[in-house]
């Protein structure tokens, strides 16, 4: 069920609490889907109905709608030839919300339409017209052009005849008087005058000469002759005043002189009434101008000059001697002319060229005078001058002016025979031709009600009239304050009715509707019918009420950046409704706080700090002083940059603003210096307290509100609003302090509320010591006692920064209770730092009860700036439309924490929830959400001025960052009602800091070695680590980094490093690719003009010195060494006598090394060589050791080449490699044995003398095979040891 708050009253139907009636109410139509209308019975069924025939409607619609998630503003100018026709439009649409036709001129098509929007304009022709898509706000200049068609009306003629021949018994004349029997059968015979008097003064057709003697009226009115032709145009021509008016049903002429009938629809002696011609014109836009008129058997009778268009009945009855020339030159003329004004404001005229008579009556009074019988003479009637003088004025209609009907009536006769001229023109909107014949004529009355309850009449319903037989009858009609809808004149036919747009509350009823009018026994009956011919017997046609329902719900969300180095960010969510009340005169008392504390801060400012060295600067000495921004109003205070922390209302601490004062300012043998100021009893500034040298100042933030701004924002908006809801509001803006603030232009008095400019009010008052609320509620109980204002519809809201001054507690009791029997509710609003302050609970006291809850009080305490504009916003709710019991959802995104202002993580744990910013935050399978419940929204124009909250959310340490970034999880962020429908809020994006490091790295590579692509990896992932960041958020995607390497520290030169073989230094650049950032994104994080974001590729920094863009790799390659040991049993001797022979053994070892493949295996041969170790005979040592260095890495197989030393055989091979199977075979020198925690690589077959300059980076043994060789038989000759070292040693 969804709550609705109106005016105080409340009402329960069909599950739906409306407050007051439901035609209160007004939505959006766009913004609510059809809904089936109930019938409202009784009704029966006709047997056999008369066919029906529902035509289709021409499809004329040309649509605007709003494709954006904000509300837009609409601005449509009518122009005919460049000139307005229809006051302009301006509409707000809300969100995806649509006008269904904003073609306004119904008699016009439209030439072009010039459209403005973001800053463009173009001009669309054809079929572009018929949709236009704004996502921001427009203006359409529609260009229009006349439809020009045929358009006929009914008529009425009067035939006279003035000099009857009447021939009786065979004479003309009676034979007792001697009078012409002609003279008894004229008009002009005193038996067709109501006055028999001898000073009658009597109006007759034909001048005195056409007459019969006793028919003869030489007759003077106003000074001259009305019965007489007075050659020529001038003003003793026309004879003004004949014509009176009309009767109060407009169906009486009334004569200021006696007349014989001339325009009755009583038969009398000597005039011939005619019903069957029509008026046919050539209708151009809103102007008809007269082509003449169509006779009954088909002939035409041209306007203009020779206009007899009675010559078919000339002499018809008796030969008229007065008649010329054949001619029938008697005659008049009535047709009348129904319309409305509606918004139109284009030439509104009438003008005439012709003679004999004309008179142009105005809703029955006479506004154009050409009487008298004359030469073709030209007037013309501006008919706005004519409603002016009704009150009615151009351009500045009221809703009732615009609906109500006015009646234009001609008077037209030709009563001086010859000549006959009619030239007829006129310029008139929604106008159709009103039937004034004697035909038969009904009315009809049609109630308009609820579907919900058939006594519920409704108002301001617009429908059209059109007749079958005459589709250019067209009448534009609207039902009155009683909800009916009143069809006068009817005559026999058919005619369609159709609903154009609903009452307020409602939506439209889009079934057409029949009135069939037929003649039973002489009088007109009418009956109203559904389209399928069923007959509505009780003659009532119903809506079905607007439910509030998600559609009605208007949000907002936006995110701004507050630190971007600290990924900091403030959302801001929005809600309110788009219902509009109807026109409903509220009456309201702001009794408003004008007191010297308003200009204090009761939240820190957000401008950070500094210290008084930095405060007390000659510029801000000059700047900041007991002058600065004047001595009135908001702009007194609203200079000041300074604030410290001193003791505020109550027990609260507050922020006052810091001036510097000369020693004869601070006065009190007060020295010079900085003060903390207020403004005193008297309005002036003045000193408090000095600034200490060693407390901290605080800075004024860029949007920072103090209590008086904070104010002054809530009460423009709250009163701009209601000007929109109710504009025919009364208010009376009552400023008080220390005592009531007179002299301020629309205040302390009812005023109308499209007066009252709070801006100006504002920037007038001086704030006063002391807080006297009774005072206040005095005043304003003193102008209600002297109104006569409906207590229904009469509030006050008391608005105080502090508690009662001077202990006047009892006097605001009572000055309370007093006014509540004045308003039919009291609320009272504030902002104390302290919300459970005395100043708060006497706040509480004088408040009304809640009329729903008794428990509770109409009080709305904040501590707040921006809640005081949400608190006031929640009173237009009360007073006007609100939506209750609404829920406010947002789900934070998994890349950011909710936090505190200051970026404090709150700590949330799942399933259970924490109070912060008003609401409950906590976590679920979802994620993490904040929400509020019990949520009261009102209407809000700009909805920056509804239902707001703010919180902040941080980038969590984890999530790289990025840009286009989402602040909250869409589909699941939403304000939902009581019946379960939800309002989604749209999701801001921001750009999210990335901040990445690339560190340095020490590595050695072997000789020979080169880096593989894994390798290359794994010395990415150490300098460049990205475990410290989720790979799992939402569009975060680790493999867009690119790494280039660098020789050179300026990033020029690009280098390979699998091309490298020396010493060095290299620099590795890292770049994490990002998408472009959007310009939403932008905007959302763009602070003190600078717009922050990552571009397309953020660069890592390096870890140890931000000054560098890149990582330094030093490489150092290392050698190997290969350690080949010889062991003989014993030197050789002879086989006698066992001595050395002077001689040496060479031993030679072959030495193959092979390739290391890509996956570690050995590959194809790369090089032989050879290593000999000799011994000396006549030396006793008999092992020896030959050192290789500078190897590269590889495969090395090293074995004995015994055919050079066939003296001693091979006993043993051995070898420090682990790896193999054979010794001395496959020994991988350069293997990478272990990496240990400190990076520190072992390596297997090192050189140990290179070893010691990178002891830091590598350590391990050198590669050693053993060979153990016995001396054999005696008879075989060792080798040539000389030869050997020859051959191998080379």
């Amino acid at each position: 069920m969804i709550c609705l708050r109106k005016l105080g009253k409340r009402f329960l139907t069909a599950g739906l609490v409306i407050t007051m009636i439901l035609s209160v109410v007004t939505v959006n139509l766009s913004m609510v889907s059809a809904l089936s209308e109930r019938n409202v019975k009784p009704t029966e069924t006709i047997e056999n109905p008369t066919p029906i025939n529902i035509a289709e409607t021409d499809d004329e619609s040309y649509v605007v709608e709003n494709m954006s998630y904000d509300s837009i503003e609409v601005t449509i100018s009518h122009l005919l030839d460049g000139v307005k026709i229809y006051s302009d439009d301006n509409t707000e649409i809300n969100s995806r919300g649509k006008i269904n036709n904003y073609k306004k001129a119904a008699n016009y098509d439209i030439v072009n339409a010039i459209v403005t929007t973001a800053g463009k304009t173009q001009t669309l022709t054809g079929e572009a017209l018929r949709h236009l898509e704004a996502d921001d706000d427009i203006i359409i200049v529609v260009n229009y052009s006349k439809k020009t068609s045929t358009q006929t009306g009914n008529t009425v003629f009067y035939d006279y005849d003035v000099k009857p021949r009447v021939v009786i018994n065979g004479s003309d004349r009676e034979s007792s008087t001697g009078r012409y029997w002609g003279a008894y059968y004229s008009i002009n015979y005193i038996d067709n005058y109501s006055n028999k008097s001898n000073n009658a003064i009597r109006f007759a057709m034909g001048t005195t000469n056409m007459n019969y003697t006793i028919n003869t009226y030489n007759h003077v009115y106003n000074g001259k002759k009305i019965n007489a032709y007075d050659r020529g145009t001038g003003a003793n021509s026309i004879k003004n005043g004949i014509i009176k008016g009309l009767s109060e049903d407009y169906n009486e002429v009334l004569f200021n002189v006696d007349n014989p009938g001339v325009f009755t629809n009583t038969p009398t002696k000597g005039k011939t009434i005619y019903n069957d011609y029509t008026l046919q014109f050539t209708k151009s836009g809103d102007n008809y101008k007269f082509d003449g008129v169509k006779h009954p058997s088909g002939k035409f009778t041209k306007s203009g000059a020779n206009f007899f268009p009675l010559n078919e009945h000339v002499n018809e009855t008796y030969v008229d001697q007065a008649n010329t020339d054949g001619n029938n030159c008697f005659f008049g003329m009535r047709y009348d002319v129904e319309f409305t004004l509606g918004d139109y404001i284009g030439d509104l005229n009438y003008s005439f060229t012709g003679d004999d008579d004309l008179w142009v009556l105005l809703d029955g009074e006479v506004v154009l005078d050409i009487g008298g019988i004359h030469d073709a003479i030209s007037k013309n009637i501006n008919l706005w001058n004519a409603l002016e003088q009704k009150g009615i004025v151009k351009g500045n209609l009221t809703e009732k002016q615009k609906n109500e009907p006015h009646r234009l009536t001609i008077l037209y006769m030709e009563r001086g025979a010859y000549a006959s001229n009619c030239q007829m023109n006129f310029t008139i909107p929604n106008a159709y031709l009103v039937d004034v014949s004697d035909a038969p004529k009904t009315d009809l009355t049609i109630e308009k009600v609820s579907s919900e309850s058939s006594t519920t009449l409704l108002p301001g319903a617009n429908f059209v009239l059109t007749s079958d037989d005459n589709p250019n009858d067209i009448r534009n009609l609207v039902t009155d304050e009683k909800g009916q809808l009143h069809l006068t004149n009817l005559t026999k036919g058919t005619y369609t009715l159709t609903e154009t747009s609903a009452p307020d509350g409602y939506q439209i009823n889009e079934k057409t509707y029949k009135i069939i009018v037929e003649e039973v026994g002489g009088e007109a009956v009418s009956k109203l019918y559904q389209q399928n011919g069923t007959l509505i017997g009780d003659n009532k046609i119903t809506n079905v009420p607007i439910k509030i329902t998600s559609e009605n719900i208007q949000t907002n969300k936006t995110a701004s950046l507050i630190d971007w180095d600290e990924r900091l960010y403030q959302v801001d969510l929005y809600a309110a409704h788009n219902i509009l009340p109807v026109e409903k005169q509220l009456n309201l008392a702001l009794m408003l706080d004008f007191s010297g504390s308003m200009p204090w801060f009761v939240t820190k400012p957000t401008g950070g700090n500094i210290s008084y060295s930095q405060l007390n600067t000659k510029a801000n000495r000059e700047a900041y002083t007991l002058s600065t921004g004047g001595s009135k109003g908001v702009s007194a205070w609203s200079g000041y940059k300074y604030y410290v922390l001193r003791d505020g209302e109550g027990s609260s601490k507050e922020y006052k603003p810091v001036a510097y004062l000369s020693s004869k300012e601070a006065g009190n043998n007060y020295s010079a210096g900085w003060y903390s100021i207020a403004s005193g009893s008297n309005g002036e500034k003045g000193r408090q307290t000095v600034v200490s040298p060693t407390e901290r100042i605080y800075v004024r933030g860029a949007n920072d509100q103090t209590k008086l701004e904070a104010l002054q924002t809530a009460i423009t908006n709250f009163i701009e609003n209601l000007k929109i809801v109710s504009p025919k509001s009364k208010v009376a803006i009552i400023p008080y302090a220390g005592q009531i603030i007179t002299g301020v232009a629309n205040t302390n008095q009812f005023t109308n509320i499209d007066n009252i400019n709070i801006k100006d009010i504002f920037s007038k008052i001086t704030l006063l010591g002391g807080t006297y609320q009774n005072l206040a509620l005095d005043q304003a109980y003193s102008l209600l006692n002297k109104s006569n204002y409906d207590k229904a519809n009469t509030y006050g809201i008391l608005f105080s920064d502090g508690d009662v001054s001077g202990g006047n507690g009892q006097l605001v009791n009572t000055a309370a209770d007093n006014l509540k029997k004045k308003v039919n509710l009291l609320f009272t609003a504030g902002i104390f730092g302290d919300t459970k302050s005395s100043g708060t609970e006497n706040m509480k006291n004088w408040a009304s009860n809640d009329p729903v809850d008794a428990s509770k009080k109409l009080v709305y305490i904040r501590n707040t700036s921006t809640d005081l504009i949400d608190a006031f916003s929640e009173i237009f709710g009360y007073i006007t439309v609100q939506l209750n019991n609404v829920t406010v959802v947002d789900y934070i995104d998994n890349r950011f924490d909710i936090t505190d202002e200051n970026g404090n993580k709150l700590d949330i744990k799942e399933g259970k929830e924490i109070d912060f910013a008003g609401g409950k935050v906590g976590k679920d399978e979802r994620g993490v959400y904040i929400k509020w419940t019990k949520v009261n929204l009102s209407y809000a124009q700009d909805l920056k001025y509804g239902w707001h909250r703010t919180i902040y959310v941080k980038a969590k340490d984890d999530y790289i960052g990025g840009n286009n970034v989402k602040t909250n999880i869409d589909s699941i962020s939403e304000v939902k009602t009581e019946d379960g429908k939800a309002k989604e809020f749209i999701t801001p994006t921001v750009n999210v800091k990335i901040a990445l490091e690339v560190g340095n790295n020490n590595d050695v590579l072997f000789k020979g070695e080169v880096y593989g692509n894994e390798n290359i990896e794994k010395l990415i992932d150490k300098m460049f680590d990205l475990s410290n960041y989720n790979p799992n958020y939402k569009g975060v995607d680790l493999t867009n980094c690119t790494f280039t390497w660098y020789k050179d520290e300026t990033l020029m030169e690009p280098v390979d490093l699998k091309e490298l073989t020396e010493d060095g230094k290299y620099y590795l650049k890292v770049v994490y690719n990002v998408k472009e950032a959007n310009a939403q994104s932008n905007n959302n994080t763009t602070k003190d003009g600078i717009v922050y974001n990552n571009g397309t590729g953020v660069q890592a920094i390096n870890k140890d010195d931000e000054t560098k863009n890149y990582g330094v790799l030093a490489i150092n390659f290392v050698a190997g060494q290969l350690k080949i040991e010889k062991t003989i049993d014993n030197q050789y001797v002879t086989k006698n006598t066992a001595s050395k022979i002077n001689s040496n053994q060479t031993f030679v070892f072959k030495i193959q090394q092979y390739q290391v493949n890509s996956d570690g295996s050995k590959g194809s041969l790369v090089k032989t060589f050879y290593q000999t170790i000799s011994f000396n005979a006549n030396e006793s040592e008999v092992t020896k050791t030959a050192v290789i260095s500078e190897l590269e890495k590889g495969y090395y197989t090293i074995s004995e080449e015994s055919s050079w030393s066939t003296k001693y055989d091979l006993k043993s091979i051995k070898d420090n490699y682990e790896n193999n199977d054979v010794s001395g075979t496959d020994i991988l020198i350069g293997e990478l044995t272990n990496i240990d925690s400190n990076g520190i690589k072992t390596m297997y077959g090192l050189d140990k003398s290179c070893n010691n300059n990178y002891e830091s980076m590598a350590k391990g043994e050198a590669a050693k095979v053993s060979f153990k060789n016995e001396v054999n038989n005696w008879s075989k000759w060792y080798s040539d040891t000389g030869l050997a070292k020859n051959i191998f040693n080379q």
